[in-house]
């Protein structure tokens, strides 16, 4: 491919990897940032990384620099592939690498949207969310459950962005773009969300938080304090997967009642053994983006006036984890404030 796109990359985790592994293989211009690793083998001024799984069995060399400082300064696009806290650092630093019409493209969580567009010029915005998961063992990284990437804008004068950012990753993967990334960002984020936060307070999956009785009812109680404030901003949930209908789930109806008890009974059967994202940060004392997203919720909730006690108390429970002031346990469930916010309800 004779394509003169120059793309860069910030972070190499599992998702840079994938993105840099592929991309460069397909012809393009790669720079990825990743400082210096122990894990890799370097050659020149390329990294070896190797991908299995979903998205194929590749090796390929890629080029790296060590900061965001070191990156060209005409890129045509640049993917943002950190954790949400580096994220909003990042973007202040490499908005000056990016041509005058390129695209700076993040894997978009809803709750830190405005902090993104407070930064970079909305017809530079491009975000994608992922329909697949990684992980990275012995330097190899495996994709696993791989339905593509969906993409959105925000601003209509991004439209050229997305156009070309959905032309670079359709000849590595199957790509979707969508006219409302709003409610698909927060019909992935809500479902997430709670799993996150029960799942980082107990150490339970899914199914075993879903087969407790407080558990279950702790799951549905931040759902629906999630819906509530997303109601109210006017914001339309699309439902998850196509199949979770958050407004039904939420509905104090008799039609609610069975339709939760079916998709709860759905949950158990085919993701039972889904773990919070956020667990292993917690477990291993790093930084969680978790909090970083309930808090932001919080802002949001707070500011308009809509009371969300439950995700309240469970951001504090799991603050005091994060701070090694409480243990990683089920018996977190018993917490008296929110057993006495369950009996008021």
């Amino acid at each position: 491919m004779n394509d003169p796109i120059k793309i860069g990359i910030v972070g190499v985790g599992n998702v840079g990897r994938i993105l840099g592994v592929k991309l460069s293989s397909c012809g393009y211009f790669v720079e990825a940032v990743t400082g210096v690793s122990p894990h890799n083998i370097k050659i020149d001024n390329y990294y070896a990384y190797e991908i299995s799984g979903d998205f194929g069995e590749l090796s390929y060399l890629v080029r790296v620099v060590d900061t965001e400082d070191d990156l060209s300064n005409d890129l045509d696009v640049i993917f943002v592939c950190t954790k949400i806290h580096d994220a909003i650092e990042i973007c202040k630093k490499i908005k000056s690498k990016i041509k005058e019409d390129g695209a700076i493209v993040t894997i978009q969580n809803m709750f830190w949207i405005d902090d993104v567009m407070s930064i970079v010029p909305g017809n530079n915005l491009v975000y994608m969310i992922l329909d697949f998961a990684c992980i990275t063992n012995n330097n190899e990284t495996q994709v696993i459950n791989f339905d593509g990437i969906k993409l959105g804008i925000c601003s209509k004068e991004a439209y050229h962005n997305l156009q070309r950012v959905h032309d670079i990753l359709v000849n590595i993967c199957k790509v979707q773009d969508t006219n409302d990334f709003m409610g698909l960002a927060v019909g992935r984020n809500i479902i997430n969300t709670a799993i996150a936060s029960l799942g980082g307070l107990s150490a339970l999956s899914l199914g075993e938080i879903l087969n407790d009785r407080i558990g279950k009812y702790l799951f549905v109680k931040i759902i629906e304090e999630e819906v509530e404030l997303f109601k109210f901003l006017k914001i339309n949930i699309l439902p998850y997967d196509n199949k979770l209908n958050y407004y039904l789930f939420t509905s104090k109806t008799l039609k609610g009642f069975l339709y939760r008890k079916k998709i709860i009974k759905l949950l158990k059967k085919n993701n039972f053994y889904v773990q919070s994202s956020a667990l292993r940060d917690f477990e291993n004392k790093h930084k969680s983006e978790l909090l970083i997203v309930l808090q932001n919720f919080l802002k949001k909730a707070n500011k308009h006036g809509i009371n969300t006690p439950n995700i309240q108390r469970i951001f504090d429970m799991l603050i005091e984890v994060s701070q090694n002031k409480r243990d990683i346990d089920k018996k977190n469930f018993l917490d008296k404030i929110l057993l006495d916010l369950r009996r008021k309800s």
